[in-house]
């Protein structure tokens, strides 16, 4: 989430800067493919980016995946030894879980125009593209209500 977040406050400062509000979403996080992608703390990214709303992820120490399986043994002091020692990946049913919770919530937020800085991965099934996206890639993704999502509007 660091990167992105960095990213966002490098594209966006701006806007920010004119109080467009930003909100910290856990569901448009990195899958887990390598142990750049877990998360850190909230705690940590509130210290570092005291700016932002991280009000979506606040009141959850570990806000990335970890598997059924670790989910009682993992917290915010030990979730690097962890991953080092078990080596998860996000299951795909797990994106598309996430993915589809995100445009539900994107479509209920009153604001027309949203931009969503995230991480490749993510926004590959985001936007139902066969590969992922360039850094600091723009790419437009209109939404409406009832409509499918980009991916399915080819099947």
């Amino acid at each position: 989430m660091s990167r992105a977040i960095q990213t966002m406050l490098g594209g966006f400062k701006d806007k920010i800067d004119q109080g467009v509000p930003v909100v910290i979403h856990p569901l448009c996080r990195e899958a887990i493919e390598n142990a750049c992608d877990i998360g850190r703390p909230a705690a940590e990214l509130l210290a570092d980016f005291a700016q932002l709303d991280f009000s979506q992820i606040a009141s959850t120490p570990v806000w990335w995946f970890v598997p059924p399986a670790l989910a009682h043994t993992i917290n915010e002091k030990n979730y690097q030894e962890v991953f080092e020692s078990s080596r998860w990946h996000e299951p795909p049913e797990s994106i598309a879980e996430r993915v589809s919770a995100f445009k539900a919530w994107l479509l209920d937020q009153p604001q027309n125009r949203i931009a969503v800085v995230s991480h490749s991965t993510f926004l590959r099934d985001l936007l139902g593209a066969k590969e992922k996206m360039e850094n600091c890639h723009v790419e437009p993704m209109p939404l409406q209500a009832g409509e499918p999502m980009p991916s399915q509007q080819n099947t």
